[in-house]
Protein backbone atom coordinates (compact mmCIF):
# COMPACT_ATOMS: atom_id res chain seq x y z
CA UNK A 1 0.00 0.00 0.00
CA UNK A 2 2.76 2.44 0.96
CA UNK A 3 4.91 1.40 -2.00
CA UNK A 4 2.10 1.92 -4.50
CA UNK A 5 1.47 5.35 -2.94
CA UNK A 6 5.16 6.15 -3.20
CA UNK A 7 5.26 5.04 -6.83
CA UNK A 8 2.29 7.22 -7.71
CA UNK A 9 3.76 10.26 -5.93
CA UNK A 10 7.49 10.08 -6.73
CA UNK A 11 7.58 8.11 -10.05
CA UNK A 12 10.10 5.44 -11.06
CA UNK A 13 12.88 6.73 -8.82
CA UNK A 14 10.95 5.28 -5.90
CA UNK A 15 11.79 1.74 -7.08
CA UNK A 16 15.52 2.43 -6.83
CA UNK A 17 15.27 3.29 -3.09
CA UNK A 18 15.86 0.36 -0.70
CA UNK A 19 12.86 -0.87 1.31
CA UNK A 20 14.23 0.34 4.66
CA UNK A 21 14.91 3.79 3.30
CA UNK A 22 11.42 3.91 1.83
CA UNK A 23 9.85 3.26 5.23
CA UNK A 24 12.01 5.91 6.92
CA UNK A 25 11.21 8.39 4.15
CA UNK A 26 7.47 7.81 4.57
CA UNK A 27 7.82 8.26 8.33
CA UNK A 28 9.59 11.59 7.82
CA UNK A 29 6.91 12.83 5.43
CA UNK A 30 4.20 11.93 7.95
CA UNK A 31 6.02 13.81 10.73
CA UNK A 32 6.76 16.89 8.65
CA UNK A 33 3.36 17.08 6.99
CA UNK A 34 1.43 18.85 9.83
CA UNK A 35 3.86 21.84 10.04
CA UNK A 36 1.48 24.07 8.10
CA UNK A 37 -1.32 22.95 10.38
CA UNK A 38 0.82 23.73 13.44
CA UNK A 39 1.52 27.20 12.05
CA UNK A 40 -2.18 27.85 11.52
CA UNK A 41 -2.91 26.56 15.05
CA UNK A 42 -0.30 28.95 16.51
CA UNK A 43 -1.77 31.85 14.56
CA UNK A 44 -5.23 30.95 15.88
CA UNK A 45 -3.91 30.87 19.46
CA UNK A 46 -2.27 34.26 18.92
CA UNK A 47 -5.54 35.70 17.65
CA UNK A 48 -7.43 34.22 20.60
CA UNK A 49 -4.87 35.66 23.02
CA UNK A 50 -5.18 39.06 21.36
CA UNK A 51 -8.96 38.94 21.59
CA UNK A 52 -8.84 37.96 25.27
CA UNK A 53 -6.28 40.69 25.95
CA UNK A 54 -8.46 43.26 24.17
CA UNK A 55 -11.50 42.19 26.20
CA UNK A 56 -9.59 42.44 29.48
CA UNK A 57 -8.19 45.85 28.51
CA UNK A 58 -11.67 47.04 27.60
CA UNK A 59 -13.09 45.83 30.92
CA UNK A 60 -10.25 47.57 32.76
CA UNK A 61 -10.95 50.86 30.96
CA UNK A 62 -14.67 50.54 31.67
CA UNK A 63 -13.98 49.90 35.37
CA UNK A 64 -11.61 52.88 35.52
CA UNK A 65 -14.16 55.14 33.82
CA UNK A 66 -16.84 53.92 36.22
CA UNK A 67 -14.64 54.72 39.23
CA UNK A 68 -13.92 58.21 37.89
CA UNK A 69 -17.64 58.83 37.25
CA UNK A 70 -19.10 57.28 40.43
CA UNK A 71 -20.30 60.08 42.75
CA UNK A 72 -18.67 60.90 46.06
CA UNK A 73 -21.28 62.21 48.49
CA UNK A 74 -21.12 63.94 51.88
CA UNK A 75 -24.36 64.15 53.89
CA UNK A 76 -24.83 66.01 57.18
CA UNK A 77 -28.18 66.37 58.95
CA UNK A 78 -27.84 67.49 62.55
CA UNK A 79 -31.58 67.23 63.22
CA UNK A 80 -31.74 63.57 62.17
CA UNK A 81 -28.26 62.74 63.52
CA UNK A 82 -27.10 61.63 60.09
CA UNK A 83 -23.42 62.02 59.20
CA UNK A 84 -22.27 60.02 56.20
CA UNK A 85 -19.58 59.88 53.54
CA UNK A 86 -20.36 57.62 50.59
CA UNK A 87 -18.63 56.48 47.45
CA UNK A 88 -21.70 55.29 45.58
CA UNK A 89 -21.98 51.48 45.27
CA UNK A 90 -18.49 51.00 46.76
CA UNK A 91 -18.14 52.19 50.34
CA UNK A 92 -20.11 54.02 53.01
CA UNK A 93 -18.84 55.48 56.27
CA UNK A 94 -21.24 56.68 58.97
CA UNK A 95 -20.32 58.61 62.10
CA UNK A 96 -22.42 57.44 65.07
CA UNK A 97 -22.05 60.04 67.83
CA UNK A 98 -25.06 58.63 69.72
CA UNK A 99 -23.03 55.49 70.46
CA UNK A 100 -19.63 57.12 70.97
CA UNK A 101 -17.86 60.20 69.68
CA UNK A 102 -15.19 58.01 68.07
CA UNK A 103 -17.55 55.37 66.65
CA UNK A 104 -17.84 54.94 62.89
CA UNK A 105 -19.59 52.29 60.83
CA UNK A 106 -17.95 51.14 57.59
CA UNK A 107 -19.92 49.28 54.95
CA UNK A 108 -18.09 47.99 51.90
CA UNK A 109 -17.84 44.76 49.90
CA UNK A 110 -16.90 42.00 52.36
CA UNK A 111 -16.88 44.50 55.26
CA UNK A 112 -19.72 45.66 57.50
CA UNK A 113 -18.77 46.56 61.06
CA UNK A 114 -18.25 49.24 63.69
CA UNK A 115 -14.88 50.79 64.46
CA UNK A 116 -13.82 52.78 67.51
CA UNK A 117 -10.99 55.13 66.69
CA UNK A 118 -9.70 55.15 70.27
CA UNK A 119 -9.20 51.37 70.19
CA UNK A 120 -7.09 51.37 67.04
CA UNK A 121 -3.40 50.81 67.80
CA UNK A 122 -1.29 53.84 67.20
CA UNK A 123 1.89 53.44 65.21
CA UNK A 124 5.03 54.21 67.12
CA UNK A 125 7.20 56.61 65.23
CA UNK A 126 10.91 56.30 65.76
CA UNK A 127 12.65 59.53 66.52
CA UNK A 128 15.00 60.29 63.64
CA UNK A 129 18.51 61.42 64.28
CA UNK A 130 18.81 65.14 64.69
CA UNK A 131 20.08 66.80 61.59
CA UNK A 132 20.35 70.39 60.66
CA UNK A 133 17.20 71.30 58.73
CA UNK A 134 17.76 72.69 55.30
CA UNK A 135 16.11 76.04 54.86
CA UNK A 136 13.90 76.09 51.77
CA UNK A 137 14.49 78.74 49.20
CA UNK A 138 12.03 81.64 49.68
CA UNK A 139 10.99 81.62 46.02
CA UNK A 140 10.27 77.87 46.01
CA UNK A 141 8.39 78.13 49.30
CA UNK A 142 6.15 80.95 48.06
CA UNK A 143 5.55 79.09 44.77
CA UNK A 144 4.52 75.89 46.58
CA UNK A 145 2.14 77.84 48.85
CA UNK A 146 0.50 79.53 45.86
CA UNK A 147 0.17 76.19 44.05
CA UNK A 148 -1.40 74.54 47.10
CA UNK A 149 -3.79 77.48 47.51
CA UNK A 150 -4.89 77.36 43.85
CA UNK A 151 -5.28 73.59 44.01
CA UNK A 152 -7.42 73.83 47.14
CA UNK A 153 -9.69 76.45 45.55
CA UNK A 154 -10.13 74.40 42.37
CA UNK A 155 -10.93 71.25 44.34
CA UNK A 156 -13.50 73.13 46.46
CA UNK A 157 -15.09 74.56 43.33
CA UNK A 158 -15.40 71.07 41.89
CA UNK A 159 -17.90 70.18 44.63
CA UNK A 160 -21.59 70.60 43.89
CA UNK A 161 -23.96 71.72 46.64
CA UNK A 162 -27.09 69.58 46.42
CA UNK A 163 -28.61 70.87 49.64
CA UNK A 164 -27.74 73.51 52.21
CA UNK A 165 -30.11 74.42 55.02
CA UNK A 166 -29.14 76.43 58.07
CA UNK A 167 -31.44 77.45 60.91
CA UNK A 168 -29.38 79.24 63.55
CA UNK A 169 -29.77 81.15 66.79
CA UNK A 170 -26.68 82.73 68.36
CA UNK A 171 -28.49 83.31 71.70
CA UNK A 172 -27.79 87.00 71.25
CA UNK A 173 -30.39 89.34 69.74
CA UNK A 174 -27.73 91.80 68.58
CA UNK A 175 -25.66 89.13 66.80
CA UNK A 176 -28.81 87.69 65.25
CA UNK A 177 -29.58 91.11 63.80
CA UNK A 178 -26.01 91.50 62.53
CA UNK A 179 -26.18 88.16 60.73
CA UNK A 180 -29.19 89.09 58.59
CA UNK A 181 -27.06 90.50 55.69
CA UNK A 182 -25.02 87.29 55.70
CA UNK A 183 -28.23 85.27 55.65
CA UNK A 184 -29.49 87.11 52.58
CA UNK A 185 -26.17 86.58 50.84
CA UNK A 186 -26.10 82.84 51.57
CA UNK A 187 -29.75 82.43 50.57
CA UNK A 188 -28.83 83.56 47.04
CA UNK A 189 -26.82 80.37 46.56
CA UNK A 190 -28.29 77.55 44.56
CA UNK A 191 -30.10 74.93 46.68
CA UNK A 192 -29.50 77.02 49.84
CA UNK A 193 -31.97 77.96 52.54
CA UNK A 194 -30.63 80.01 55.47
CA UNK A 195 -32.61 81.62 58.24
CA UNK A 196 -32.18 83.11 61.69
CA UNK A 197 -34.47 82.18 64.57
CA UNK A 198 -34.90 83.45 68.11
CA UNK A 199 -36.04 80.14 69.58
CA UNK A 200 -32.69 78.46 70.30
CA UNK A 201 -32.69 76.12 67.29
CA UNK A 202 -29.31 75.27 65.76
CA UNK A 203 -29.73 72.92 62.84
CA UNK A 204 -27.71 72.36 59.70
CA UNK A 205 -28.28 70.11 56.70
CA UNK A 206 -25.63 69.82 53.99
CA UNK A 207 -25.26 67.54 50.97
CA UNK A 208 -22.14 67.84 48.81
CA UNK A 209 -21.39 65.76 45.74
CA UNK A 210 -18.32 65.32 43.62
CA UNK A 211 -16.64 62.82 41.34
CA UNK A 212 -13.12 61.47 41.40
CA UNK A 213 -12.66 62.54 37.78
CA UNK A 214 -13.45 66.19 38.61
CA UNK A 215 -11.03 66.15 41.55
CA UNK A 216 -8.23 64.71 39.40
CA UNK A 217 -8.96 67.25 36.67
CA UNK A 218 -8.79 70.08 39.24
CA UNK A 219 -5.36 68.84 40.34
CA UNK A 220 -4.12 68.47 36.75
CA UNK A 221 -5.54 71.85 35.73
CA UNK A 222 -3.63 73.49 38.61
CA UNK A 223 -0.31 72.42 37.11
CA UNK A 224 -1.36 73.15 33.53
CA UNK A 225 -2.28 76.76 34.23
CA UNK A 226 -0.07 79.40 35.77
CA UNK A 227 -2.87 81.46 37.29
Amino acid sequence: MERSTGNAKYGRSWQNIPLGNQQSFLLLTRVNAPKSQQGSTCSRKTKVDMIIGGILLGLLLVALAWLLWTPLRLEIDSEAGHFQVEWRHLMRVNWLPEEALDCIHVKAPFLNRHFFLSEMPAKREEMPAKTEPQKPHPAKKSRSIKTAWRMGRKILRSFEVKRFQLDWDSDDFIWNARMFPLVFGLSAWKNAQVQINFMGRREIALVLENRLGRILWAVIHTFLTKQ
